[in-house]
Protein backbone atom coordinates (compact mmCIF):
# COMPACT_ATOMS: atom_id res chain seq x y z
CA UNK A 1 0.00 0.00 0.00
CA UNK A 2 0.84 3.77 -0.26
CA UNK A 3 0.18 6.96 1.93
CA UNK A 4 0.18 10.47 1.35
CA UNK A 5 -0.68 13.12 3.57
CA UNK A 6 -2.81 16.19 2.28
CA UNK A 7 -5.08 19.10 3.48
CA UNK A 8 -4.74 17.94 7.13
CA UNK A 9 -6.02 14.04 5.93
CA UNK A 10 -4.04 10.17 5.22
CA UNK A 11 -5.20 9.39 1.70
CA UNK A 12 -4.10 5.03 1.37
CA UNK A 13 -3.85 3.39 -1.52
CA UNK A 14 -3.76 -0.21 -1.88
CA UNK A 15 -4.57 -2.41 -5.06
CA UNK A 16 -7.16 -0.82 -7.03
CA UNK A 17 -8.70 1.38 -4.05
CA UNK A 18 -7.93 4.69 -2.51
CA UNK A 19 -9.56 5.88 0.57
CA UNK A 20 -9.22 8.71 3.22
CA UNK A 21 -8.16 6.97 6.11
CA UNK A 22 -9.35 7.13 9.47
CA UNK A 23 -9.67 5.36 13.18
CA UNK A 24 -10.62 2.05 13.25
CA UNK A 25 -13.45 1.57 10.88
CA UNK A 26 -13.88 4.74 9.45
CA UNK A 27 -11.77 4.89 6.43
CA UNK A 28 -14.13 6.33 3.64
CA UNK A 29 -13.89 4.74 -0.47
CA UNK A 30 -12.92 7.24 -2.81
CA UNK A 31 -12.65 5.16 -5.79
CA UNK A 32 -12.05 2.14 -7.20
CA UNK A 33 -10.12 1.62 -10.41
CA UNK A 34 -10.51 -1.10 -13.39
CA UNK A 35 -9.26 -4.09 -12.27
CA UNK A 36 -5.51 -4.13 -12.66
CA UNK A 37 -4.88 -0.93 -12.03
CA UNK A 38 -3.08 1.14 -9.43
CA UNK A 39 -2.63 4.30 -8.25
CA UNK A 40 0.72 5.95 -8.65
CA UNK A 41 0.88 9.22 -6.40
CA UNK A 42 -1.43 11.80 -4.47
CA UNK A 43 -0.77 15.23 -4.16
CA UNK A 44 -2.71 18.55 -2.52
CA UNK A 45 -3.29 21.37 -5.76
CA UNK A 46 -5.10 23.89 -3.69
CA UNK A 47 -8.27 23.80 -4.63
CA UNK A 48 -8.77 19.92 -4.78
CA UNK A 49 -6.48 17.38 -4.06
CA UNK A 50 -5.32 15.17 -7.32
CA UNK A 51 -4.47 11.35 -7.50
CA UNK A 52 -2.83 9.88 -10.20
CA UNK A 53 -3.51 6.14 -11.72
CA UNK A 54 -2.46 3.85 -14.43
CA UNK A 55 -5.27 3.92 -16.48
CA UNK A 56 -4.46 7.42 -17.48
CA UNK A 57 -6.26 9.75 -15.79
CA UNK A 58 -5.62 12.33 -13.29
CA UNK A 59 -8.65 12.22 -10.08
CA UNK A 60 -9.83 15.57 -8.47
CA UNK A 61 -11.15 15.75 -5.05
CA UNK A 62 -12.70 18.62 -3.67
CA UNK A 63 -13.75 19.21 -0.11
CA UNK A 64 -17.57 20.01 0.61
CA UNK A 65 -19.28 19.98 3.92
CA UNK A 66 -16.27 18.00 5.58
CA UNK A 67 -16.02 15.64 2.90
CA UNK A 68 -13.90 15.00 0.03
CA UNK A 69 -16.24 14.42 -3.01
CA UNK A 70 -14.86 13.16 -6.51
CA UNK A 71 -15.35 16.37 -8.13
CA UNK A 72 -13.80 15.55 -12.22
CA UNK A 73 -10.85 13.98 -13.69
CA UNK A 74 -8.34 14.41 -16.67
CA UNK A 75 -7.20 12.03 -19.40
CA UNK A 76 -3.70 11.77 -20.50
CA UNK A 77 -4.22 10.10 -23.91
CA UNK A 78 -1.95 7.54 -24.43
CA UNK A 79 0.12 7.93 -21.68
CA UNK A 80 0.22 6.70 -17.84
CA UNK A 81 0.27 9.39 -15.12
CA UNK A 82 3.32 8.25 -12.14
CA UNK A 83 4.40 11.39 -10.41
CA UNK A 84 2.65 14.52 -9.94
CA UNK A 85 3.89 17.63 -7.53
CA UNK A 86 2.72 21.11 -6.85
CA UNK A 87 4.80 24.54 -6.46
CA UNK A 88 3.82 28.23 -6.71
CA UNK A 89 0.81 27.20 -8.07
CA UNK A 90 1.80 24.78 -10.87
CA UNK A 91 1.25 21.28 -11.60
CA UNK A 92 4.26 18.92 -12.53
CA UNK A 93 3.38 15.56 -14.09
CA UNK A 94 5.69 13.05 -14.69
CA UNK A 95 4.44 10.54 -17.63
CA UNK A 96 5.67 7.55 -19.32
CA UNK A 97 4.98 5.52 -22.62
CA UNK A 98 5.95 1.85 -22.45
CA UNK A 99 8.49 1.23 -25.02
CA UNK A 100 9.80 -1.87 -27.51
CA UNK A 101 12.82 -2.44 -25.19
CA UNK A 102 11.03 -2.53 -21.88
CA UNK A 103 11.45 0.50 -20.49
CA UNK A 104 9.64 4.45 -20.68
CA UNK A 105 9.94 7.46 -22.48
CA UNK A 106 9.47 9.87 -19.65
CA UNK A 107 7.47 13.64 -20.27
CA UNK A 108 7.57 16.31 -17.71
CA UNK A 109 4.32 18.10 -17.94
CA UNK A 110 2.90 21.48 -16.51
CA UNK A 111 -0.59 23.03 -16.03
CA UNK A 112 -2.37 25.46 -13.72
CA UNK A 113 -5.10 23.96 -12.00
CA UNK A 114 -8.60 26.04 -12.19
CA UNK A 115 -11.30 24.62 -10.20
CA UNK A 116 -11.71 21.11 -10.63
CA UNK A 117 -10.03 21.77 -14.29
CA UNK A 118 -6.45 21.76 -15.49
CA UNK A 119 -5.63 24.70 -17.71
CA UNK A 120 -3.29 25.42 -20.23
CA UNK A 121 -1.22 21.70 -20.28
CA UNK A 122 2.02 22.02 -21.69
CA UNK A 123 5.25 19.04 -21.79
CA UNK A 124 8.23 20.49 -21.11
CA UNK A 125 10.72 18.22 -22.22
CA UNK A 126 10.73 13.91 -22.72
CA UNK A 127 13.89 11.51 -22.28
CA UNK A 128 14.23 8.03 -23.99
CA UNK A 129 13.09 6.82 -27.28
CA UNK A 130 11.16 3.83 -28.76
CA UNK A 131 13.81 1.18 -28.21
CA UNK A 132 14.83 2.56 -24.49
CA UNK A 133 15.31 -0.28 -21.76
CA UNK A 134 15.43 2.26 -18.49
CA UNK A 135 12.34 4.02 -16.86
CA UNK A 136 12.91 7.54 -17.85
CA UNK A 137 9.89 9.04 -16.11
CA UNK A 138 10.34 12.41 -13.97
CA UNK A 139 9.16 11.03 -10.63
CA UNK A 140 9.96 12.38 -6.42
CA UNK A 141 8.62 15.85 -7.38
CA UNK A 142 10.39 17.93 -4.36
CA UNK A 143 9.04 21.67 -3.95
CA UNK A 144 11.50 24.41 -2.26
CA UNK A 145 10.19 28.17 -2.30
CA UNK A 146 11.97 28.65 -5.38
CA UNK A 147 12.27 25.60 -7.47
CA UNK A 148 10.92 22.15 -8.15
CA UNK A 149 13.09 19.23 -7.83
CA UNK A 150 12.64 15.68 -9.58
CA UNK A 151 14.78 12.98 -10.93
CA UNK A 152 15.20 11.23 -14.07
CA UNK A 153 16.98 7.89 -14.26
CA UNK A 154 18.77 8.52 -17.40
CA UNK A 155 21.89 5.94 -17.74
CA UNK A 156 22.33 3.03 -16.52
CA UNK A 157 24.41 4.22 -13.16
CA UNK A 158 22.94 7.42 -12.86
CA UNK A 159 19.73 8.83 -11.57
CA UNK A 160 19.58 13.19 -12.19
CA UNK A 161 18.45 15.30 -10.31
CA UNK A 162 16.73 18.23 -12.48
CA UNK A 163 15.22 21.49 -11.18
CA UNK A 164 12.37 23.61 -12.52
CA UNK A 165 13.01 27.32 -11.84
CA UNK A 166 9.94 28.84 -10.82
CA UNK A 167 10.81 32.47 -11.39
CA UNK A 168 12.20 31.50 -14.07
CA UNK A 169 10.97 28.88 -15.80
CA UNK A 170 14.00 27.25 -16.46
CA UNK A 171 14.51 23.67 -16.24
CA UNK A 172 18.27 22.80 -15.80
CA UNK A 173 20.30 19.36 -14.16
CA UNK A 174 21.32 20.22 -11.36
CA UNK A 175 22.57 17.16 -9.21
CA UNK A 176 23.85 13.62 -10.60
CA UNK A 177 23.46 10.63 -8.23
CA UNK A 178 25.75 7.21 -9.08
CA UNK A 179 22.48 4.82 -8.56
CA UNK A 180 21.45 2.93 -11.70
CA UNK A 181 17.59 3.05 -10.01
CA UNK A 182 14.87 4.70 -10.34
CA UNK A 183 14.03 7.10 -7.33
CA UNK A 184 11.60 6.80 -4.69
CA UNK A 185 12.10 9.95 -3.46
CA UNK A 186 13.96 13.39 -2.89
CA UNK A 187 14.06 15.26 -0.18
CA UNK A 188 16.42 18.22 1.61
CA UNK A 189 17.93 19.33 4.56
CA UNK A 190 19.75 21.98 5.14
CA UNK A 191 19.83 22.70 1.24
CA UNK A 192 21.56 19.70 1.03
CA UNK A 193 19.39 17.37 -1.53
CA UNK A 194 18.79 13.84 -0.49
CA UNK A 195 17.96 11.09 -2.98
CA UNK A 196 15.98 7.84 -1.43
CA UNK A 197 16.38 4.59 -4.17
CA UNK A 198 15.04 1.04 -3.19
CA UNK A 199 18.31 -0.24 -2.26
CA UNK A 200 20.24 3.00 -1.67
CA UNK A 201 20.45 6.51 -0.56
CA UNK A 202 22.70 9.60 -1.72
CA UNK A 203 23.49 12.77 -0.17
CA UNK A 204 24.81 16.35 -2.32
CA UNK A 205 28.22 16.97 -1.15
CA UNK A 206 28.58 20.63 -0.02
CA UNK A 207 31.85 21.12 -1.85
CA UNK A 208 31.04 21.29 -5.68
CA UNK A 209 34.87 22.36 -6.96
CA UNK A 210 38.23 24.31 -5.71
CA UNK A 211 38.89 27.73 -6.27
CA UNK A 212 40.61 28.56 -9.53
CA UNK A 213 40.99 30.79 -12.68
CA UNK A 214 38.65 30.51 -15.49
CA UNK A 215 40.94 31.54 -19.07
CA UNK A 216 39.68 32.62 -21.98
CA UNK A 217 40.18 33.49 -25.34
CA UNK A 218 41.14 37.52 -25.91
CA UNK A 219 38.66 39.76 -26.75
CA UNK A 220 39.22 42.90 -29.31
CA UNK A 221 36.47 45.62 -28.22
CA UNK A 222 37.87 47.85 -31.09
CA UNK A 223 38.43 50.40 -28.96
CA UNK A 224 40.94 51.59 -26.41
CA UNK A 225 38.54 52.57 -24.46
CA UNK A 226 38.03 51.16 -20.97
CA UNK A 227 35.65 48.66 -20.81
CA UNK A 228 32.78 47.59 -18.07
CA UNK A 229 31.61 44.12 -17.84
CA UNK A 230 28.10 43.86 -16.99
CA UNK A 231 27.64 39.72 -17.46
CA UNK A 232 29.25 36.60 -18.72
CA UNK A 233 27.90 33.25 -19.53
CA UNK A 234 30.25 29.71 -19.41
CA UNK A 235 28.87 26.35 -20.99
CA UNK A 236 30.78 23.07 -19.73
CA UNK A 237 29.92 19.77 -18.54
CA UNK A 238 30.26 19.78 -15.15
CA UNK A 239 29.38 16.76 -12.51
CA UNK A 240 28.02 17.05 -9.36
CA UNK A 241 29.46 14.69 -6.73
CA UNK A 242 27.44 12.88 -4.03
CA UNK A 243 27.88 10.68 -0.79
CA UNK A 244 26.30 7.45 0.20
CA UNK A 245 24.35 7.54 3.26
CA UNK A 246 24.93 4.00 5.17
Amino acid sequence: GKLWSVKGRIIAASGTGIYEAGSLATSVSLKTLPSGQTWTDVVDAGSVIIASATDGHLYMWAEQDGELVLAGQEDFEGEIPYAVGMAQGVLFVGTGVTTTGGGKIGRLWIAEVVGQKLRNAQMLRDWGNGSSTRDHVPRGFYSTRDAMFFAVHEASAESHLWRFHLATAGLTRDVIFGVGAVTVGIHAVDDRLFGFYASDKRRELTTFATTGYLIGPLADFYTAQPKVWVGGRMDAQITVTQETIV
